[in-house]
């Protein structure tokens, strides 16, 4: 009797027991649960946020793309300080001062970006760095300057509890869609927008020129002619008179699609066409053959022409009777004011060539009342 009651209080000890362990693991897998959930959340809600800042990065870098100035000049100072969001403006994207909130599953993100100028070396085409800008004498250069196709972009993003994510990209201009300058009033001697004092950007210069006034009326440039000995401008073949004639060839066009003629003060380079031979070259540098045989239609500076053209079917033709040999007088000539051509070339399977239909001071007559014709040029001494 006695030991039937031991055991049956032995086996209530071992409920209480049990009880008792039951309650400390269920206790540690509620710990535990508890602590996966609070993990699962933040680990969300840290997504959310990355999510928010890859969106205003891939925003930036397209608003970049399309408008590089709404990056490179915000609505205020830019700076590692400098706070900026976006907002939507019609199909595109503005930059706002400021930070904007968004609400995202009952929690509250706070997000804006910062906008930094990026200096590199080799005078601003090398290498990013933090180092402070230096005196530039040109591109490529040894020091350090500012390279205006290249911002530094740091997005930040905060949440509830002291939270936050931040993400840095460069940003680099690939295109502008309209770049206008209409002021050349600054001069000469800029090769890049950055120049060397204070780094400022400016629309105003050009790298060099020559013959040109680009001071005397803001956003106008005007050619300068150079004064007791010609220019070293060139002209082009005007687009209604452009015809020579042969009377046994027929038509010389001598700007016709593919002639690429041009008259200098040294020479004239390019092709006549005529439907019955070809092309007439007026240079051997047209072609590469002067280290084969040099020739060329020469300008002496004044318009008188002088030198030979080539043809496969015809042959030679003789711009000056001088270089030929002839004991006949003839030379084709450039009117100085007006640019006209005047005067006679030979060949000698068909003949003269007449470069206007007006020959009487070239002793031939003047033909215009019945055709008008002439070569005319844009090239003046």
């Amino acid at each position: 009797m006695d030991k039937f009651n031991t055991n049956k209080g032995q086996s209530l000890i071992e409920v209480i027991i049990g009880m008792a362990v039951a309650t400390i693991l269920i206790g540690a897998a509620a710990a535990t649960t508890v602590v996966v959930l609070r993990s699962n959340f933040d680990t969300k809600t840290a997504q959310i946020a990355s999510s928010l800042a890859s969106e205003y990065a891939n925003n930036l870098q397209s608003l970049a793309y399309s408008d590089w100035q709404k990056v490179y000049t915000p609505p205020a100072g830019k700076g590692a300080d400098s706070q900026f969001y976006l907002t939507a403006s019609g199909t595109a994207f503005a930059l706002v001062s400021g930070a904007t909130t968004t609400v995202i599953e009952g929690k509250n993100f706070t997000r804006y970006f910062s906008i930094e100028n990026t200096s590199r070396d080799s005078c601003g085409i090398g290498n990013i760095t933090t180092n402070a800008t230096t005196s530039c004498a040109a591109v490529g250069d040894s020091g350090i300057a500012d390279d205006p196709s290249t911002q530094k972009i740091k997005v930040y993003v905060n949440w509830e509890g002291g939270r936050n994510l931040n993400k840095i990209q460069y940003l680099t201009r690939s295109q502008n869609k309209v770049f206008i300058q209409t002021d050349w009033s600054g001069g000469a001697n800029q090769e890049f927008f950055s120049t060397s004092t204070n780094n400022t950007f400016i629309n105003n210069k050009f790298a060099s020129s020559t013959n040109i006034n680009h001071s005397s009326l803001t956003g106008a440039i005007m050619i300068s002619g150079a004064a007791g000995g010609g220019s070293s401008a060139t002209g082009t073949i005007d687009s209604t008179y452009k015809y020579a004639w042969a009377g046994n060839l027929g038509w010389l066009n001598f700007g016709a699609s593919g002639s690429n003629v041009i008259v200098s003060d040294a020479e004239l380079t390019g092709y006549a066409w005529s439907e019955n031979v070809g092309w007439i070259s007026l240079n051997c540098s047209n072609n590469s053959y002067c280290g084969t045989v040099s020739y060329k239609v020469n300008n002496d500076g004044n318009g008188n022409l002088s030198g030979w053209a080539w043809n496969e079917v015809i042959g030679w033709i003789s711009f000056d009777s001088a270089t030929s040999g002839s004991s006949y007088s003839y030379q084709v000539i450039i009117n100085s004011s007006t640019g006209d051509f005047s005067g006679w070339a030979w060949n000698d399977k068909i003949g003269w060539i007449s470069f206007n239909c007006d020959q009487s001071g070239s002793g031939g007559s003047n033909t215009c009342g019945t055709i008008d014709y002439k070569v005319k040029t844009d090239w003046r001494p």
